[in-house]
């Protein structure tokens, strides 16, 4: 059970109360007043988060419950008009620990160990209530098995050594052999940077419908493509340094025939290609299974 789970649930118990007409929840500068020109409905309920605290297999989370109502201010009964309201609050917590307690079956533990203290405020209206401490033992440890960490599974620098654009029949080994394709099917996210600069314009090799030239990854050669990053090309780009940097994630397992690997090239397929287009200059690659 999250901590939002747990005010979801107050919140829920007090909706349900015949009585209680209003629940909050935040910091004590949150609390509605008259003064705000909000409407606040009486009696109101509002939950204030205070310290909570974690261990290796449990989280307790802890809260101030104000319970209030208005009270009538008369010189001739002096305390007892707000003394009433603080009785009366103090059965609508009992009513809401009642509930907490014995309605609900998980494993929530809300202990009954807890401080009452009764209260007068002054603001537009004047308010008396109770104020209850709760807690809520949650037994939750801390498993690292869960945890939403990738893995790295390979880290090396990219073989760039081709110059064609467009050239499909010589595609580059992204890792050569130093991280085949498991057989079992897994979710990766690869990361790769490219370092490069243009040789010649290549704008009239971008094939139909095409505006910009693309680096293109393919899991063994006639398998499939499997991303597509795209670059600048222009008069203006020659010989100017460019950097790509690349972020995709997918599901690869080893295809029949077996053994594949991950191929990087330069454009797209079936188009004419622009030899010596690219001066490949380095590049970075990162493997994580998620």
């Amino acid at each position: 059970m999250t901590y939002k789970d747990i005010v979801n649930r107050v919140q829920e118990v007090v909706n349900d109360h015949q009585i209680l007409a209003d629940f909050g929840y935040g910091s004590l500068s949150d609390i509605k007043t008259v003064d705000d020109e909000t409407r606040v409905n009486y009696p109101y309920a509002f939950l204030n988060p205070t310290q909570s605290t974690r261990t290796g297999q449990q989280i307790t989370y802890r809260f101030n419950l104000i319970v209030m109502e208005v009270v009538q201010d008369d010189p001739d009964q002096r305390f007892s008009g707000y003394l009433k309201a603080q009785s009366n609050c103090q059965q609508y917590v009992d009513d809401i620990l009642a509930r907490l307690r014995f309605h609900y079956t998980d494993q929530v533990d809300l202990t009954l160990n807890v401080a009452l203290t009764p209260f007068k405020e002054r603001f537009q209206d004047t308010v008396a209530g109770m104020t209850a401490t709760l807690e809520f033992i949650i037994p939750e440890a801390i498993n690292d098995c869960v945890t939403p960490y990738r893995t790295l599974v390979h880290e090396g620098k990219l073989r760039l050594g081709a110059k064609d654009y467009n050239s499909f029949g010589n595609p580059i080994p992204l890792v050569f052999n130093e991280w085949p394709i498991p057989e079992a099917p897994l979710t990766y996210t690869i990361e790769a940077e490219v370092r490069f600069s243009l040789n010649a314009d290549i704008s009239s090799y971008l094939g139909a419908g095409n505006n910009k030239p693309v680096i293109t990854f393919i899991q063994e050669e006639g398998v499939r493509t499997i991303e597509q990053s795209e670059f600048e090309t222009g008069p203006e780009w020659i010989g100017i340094p460019q950097t790509v940097n690349i972020k995709f994630t997918i599901e690869l397992q080893d295809i029949a025939p077996d053994n594949n690997r991950l191929f990087i090239f330069w454009g797209r397929e079936g188009i004419p290609f622009a030899q010596d287009a690219i001066e490949a200059i380095e590049g970075n690659l990162k493997i994580y299974t998620l």
